[in-house]
């Protein structure tokens, strides 16, 4: 998930779910959802709470990946003598 800092209210707002690119193209802030008045409401996808704790909560997710715990074991080849 791409995350981001709403720049009215500093919750955590996905780009997929707001009008995150067009503001960039724009050279604008991003607005969350709730913040946008074209949108005016927070789309429900996930909690509506402050950037640093998501992002926090995200990176706990991702380190709780199997695949990031347990690592593919390599079979090294003994060095040449």
């Amino acid at each position: 998930m791409s995350l981001f800092q709403c720049s009215k209210c500093g919750c955590a707002e996905d780009t997929a779910l707001c009008r995150f690119w067009t503001a960039r193209l724009r050279e604008a802030r991003p607005l969350c959802s709730a913040c946008d008045p074209d949108i005016g409401k927070w789309h429900g996808e996930f909690p509506r709470e402050p950037f640093a704790l998501r992002k926090n909560r995200e990176i706990d997710r991702w380190l709780e990946m199997p695949w990031v715990e347990h690592p593919r074991a390599r079979k090294l080849k003994p060095p040449a003598a």
